[in-house]
């Protein structure tokens, strides 16, 4: 006798489930909680979160875009599936940001984002581009293990207090670190890059680059 697999299919918060649950945070004082949950599509713009915002291991089936959006606790995406593009820019988080592990068939736009403490993404996986031009992090970038499948990575004008870190990191096309201010050091161990290597007008105080694979130029 064969035995079916049975296939849990979870039905995505409505948008007035999502509003409850803002809401309901808010009057609670608590981080707004979407983890393990699964959202249609998710949009803010131009709002004021106080405890921050989780949605580890949630599963969005569309776009996920944060506007001009303040967020005074942390931000996390960890090991989020995305069915779309990741937009975050010109939002300012008072702690952490973390995308560790996220999935997204799309890009990743941090432009113009202040980011107050870390911004965690190892191992994140994007089949679009990365973008962290002009942003600003009070501490370090981590991005070890990340895997962008795209033709660029771009970091151009970005502020970072602490440390950016690469190292394992995969890019097939070319990572660009233009005129980028990088208080701490740059490490771009075992990175794999199909492209160039774009540091032009960047500072650092030290950098780690060995056992590095660069298919095209290191641009300095």
């Amino acid at each position: 006798m064969a035995f079916k697999k049975i296939v849990e299919i979870k039905t995505p918060l409505t948008a007035e489930e999502i509003e409850q649950e803002i809401r309901k945070a808010e009057q609670e004082d608590r981080m707004i909680d979407f983890s393990n949950k699964t959202i249609s599509a998710f949009f803010i713009l131009n709002d004021k979160i106080r405890r921050g915002i989780n949605f580890e291991n949630a599963e969005i089936r569309d776009q996920f875009f944060l506007g001009d959006i303040l967020i005074e606790g942390d931000l996390i995406l960890k090991n989020a599936k995305i069915f779309g593009s990741v937009y975050l820019a010109k939002i300012k988080v008072g702690g952490n940001l973390n995308i560790e592990g996220l999935k997204t068939t799309g890009a990743i736009n941090l432009v113009g984002a202040e980011i107050g403490k870390d911004i965690l993404a190892e191992k994140v996986k994007s089949k679009g581009f990365l973008s962290l031009a002009k942003t600003d992090v009070g501490g370090s970038i981590i991005l070890d293990q990340a895997r962008i499948e795209n033709t660029k990575t771009k970091f151009a004008d970005l502020v970072v207090r602490g440390d950016l870190v690469l190292e394992g990191a995969k890019a097939v096309g070319s990572i660009s670190i233009k005129e980028a201010q990088i208080d701490g050091m740059l490490d771009l161990d075992d990175i794999r890059i199909g492209g160039d290597l774009i540091t032009s007008g960047t500072s650092f105080n030290g950098v780690e680059e060995s056992r590095t694979e660069i298919g095209g130029k290191k641009i300095r």
